[in-house]
C-alpha cells in the first residue's frame, strides 16, 4: 500500500495566489532572497534522540569501521574543492556572453557525482575519494545545468569533462606526505555564547570552528569513540578532535539546504525509523544513513544508504529517506527502492513535486491505494547548522510517499 502526504511549500494549493506568493511576486527582481528566508527561533534543546537500528549499526560495524581522515587531508580537501569551484566558474566564464555560471551546479556536482561512483547503488568502483569526484566523467547533470543557461550541448560537455579531468589530476598531484598536528581543542566563549574548537593547518595557520552548545552536546550523545582513551583528557581530545574533523568535512562540501530535514513533530507521526539521507547536525537517532562514513561512523552513521540499504530492508526496519533534491540522487534512489523495497509500509520517502521528473513518475507508478484527501503538513523544516539552529523554508512543494 501506498500513501500519500502534501507538504506546503513556496506555493498554495488553491488556484488563487497567496497573499504571501503575491508580494513574492510584486517584489520579484528586487529581492531574490525572499522566496528562501531563514527565520530564526528560539531553540531550547534537541529533543532526545532515539536508539532505533542499534543492532544493525553493531552489525555494520562489528569486525570494521572505517579509518578517520587526517586533518591534513581534510584540510587539502577543503583547498581542493575551492580550486575546484573557481574552475568551474572560469570555465563558465570562457563560454558566450549570454550564458553564465549555474547556480549551485558546483554543489549539485559534487552531490550527483557520488552516484557515478557507486551507480544505481551497486557496487561499482570505490571511490578514491568521499568527497572529491574521480571518475573522470562528464557528470549529466552538470551538462544540464550548463545547457540551461545557455551552453550549447558540445561545450557543456567540454566544461563538464575538463573540470572531471582536473579534479582527478588535482587529487592525484596534491596528496603528499605534507601532515598537521592532531590535536584539537574545545572551549566555550561567553561573549558568543558557542563552543570554540581550535587547531592548527599545515602551514601553521590556526582554524577555528564555532559550534552552538546543543549542537555540541548532540555530538557528545552520539559519540562512539574508536579507541577507548585511559583518561578523561584523552577522551575530550579525541571527541574534540572528530567532531572538528567533521565540521570541516561539511564546512566543505557547503552548499544551502544541504542539511535541511523535515521536523520532529513529522518524524514523530512516522514512528521510530532509520534515516538514510542524514547527519551527524540532523539526525534524530543514534543510527542513521549519511554520505561519508569516515568522519561520521564515530557518531552512529551507517554510512551511505546505497551501501548497505540491502541490508537494512532484510531486516524489517522502519526507514525515512529525504535525499538531497538533486536529480541524479532521486533518480539512482528510486530505482534501487523499486527492486529493493517490498510495499508493506516500512518506508517513507520525502520527493519533491516533479510532476515531469523519471523518478517522480516510478513512484507513482506504486501507487494502488491513494487516499481521497492528502494531509497538509508543515512547511518548517529544521536547518542545524555548525553553528547556529535555524528554521529555514522550502520554496517548493514536497510529498511524503509511504510504501
Amino acid at each position: 500500500m501506498l500513501t500519500t502526504k502534501r507538504l506546503s511549500g513556496g506555493r498554495s494549493d488553491s488556484g488563487t495566489l497567496s497573499s504571501k506568493k503575491k508580494r513574492r511576486k510584486r517584489n520579484r527582481g528586487k529581492d531574490r532572497g525572499d522566496e528562501i528566508k531563514f527565520e530564526r527561533e528560539p531553540v531550547h534543546e534537541i529533543p532526545p534522540l532515539w536508539n532505533y537500528g542499534s543492532s544493525l549499526y553493531e552489525e555494520v560495524f562489528k569486525s570494521r569501521r572505517p579509518a578517520p581522515p587526517s586533518l591534513a587531508d581534510e584540510f587539502r580537501r577543503r583547498d581542493i574543492i575551492a580550486q575546484l569551484r573557481q574552475k568551474l566558474l572560469k570555465l563558465c566564464g570562457k563560454g558566450k556572453a549570454t550564458a553564465r555560471y549555474p547556480s549551485l551546479a558546483f554543489e549539485r556536482w559534487l552531490i550527483a557525482s557520488s552516484v557515478l561512483e557507486h551507480p544505481r547503488g551497486g557496487a561499482g568502483p570505490v571511490a578514491s575519494d568521499p568527497l572529491i569526484p574521480t571518475h573522470g566523467i562528464a557528470e549529466p547533470g552538470l551538462v544540464a545545468d550548463l545547457m540551461k543557461v545557455g551552453y550549447d550541448q558540445g561545450r557543456a560537455k567540454d566544461v563538464a569533462q575538463t573540470l572531471a579531468n582536473h579534479a582527478l589530476k588535482t587529487v592525484q598531484s596534491h596528496w603528499g606526505s605534507a601532515s598537521c598536528s592532531e590535536s584539537a581543542q574545545a572551549k566555550f566563549c561567553d561573549e558568543t555564547g558557542m563552543y570554540q574548537l581550535v587547531c592548527t593547518d599545515i602551514i601553521g595557520k590556526q582554524y577555528k570552528v564555532d559550534m552552538h552548545p546543543l549542537m555540541y552536546k548532540k555530538f557528545k550523545k552520539l559519540y562512539h569513540p574508536r579507541n577507548e582513551a585511559k583518561d578523561e583528557k584523552s577522551k575530550e581530545a579525541a571527541f574534540n578532535l572528530s567532531v572538528l574533523k567533521c565540521c570541516l568535512r561539511y564546512e566543505t562540501l557547503s552548499g544551502p539546504g544541504f542539511q535541511v530535514s523535515i521536523t520532529h513533530d513529522i518524524f514523530r507521526s512516522l514512528g521510530e525509523c532509520i534515516e538514510l539521507f542524514a547527519s551527524p547536525f540532523n539526525c534524530v537517532g543514534l543510527v542513521y544513513g549519511s554520505a561519508f562514513a569516515d568522519t561520521d561512523a564515530c557518531f552512529g552513521s551507517l554510512g551511505s544508504c546505497f551501501d548497505w540499504f540491502r541490508r537494512a530492508k532484510k531486516k524489517k526496519f522502519r526507514l525515512e529517506a529525504n535525499p538531497p533534491f538533486v536529480p541524479q540522487i532521486l533518480e539512482a534512489f528510486v530505482d534501487m527502492l523499486v527492486s529493493n523495497v517490498a510495499k508493506d509500509g516500512q518506508l517513507s520517502v520525502i520527493v519533491p513535486v516533479w510532476t515531469d521528473a523519471p523518478f517522480y513518475l516510478k513512484l507513482l507508478a506504486l501507487e494502488n491505494d491513494l487516499p481521497k484527501k492528502r494531509k497538509m503538513l508543515t512547511d518548517k523544516w529544521i536547518q542545524p547548522s555548525s553553528s547556529s539552529l535555524v528554521h529555514r523554508k522550502i520554496p517548493t512543494s514536497c510529498e511524503l510517499f509511504t510504501i
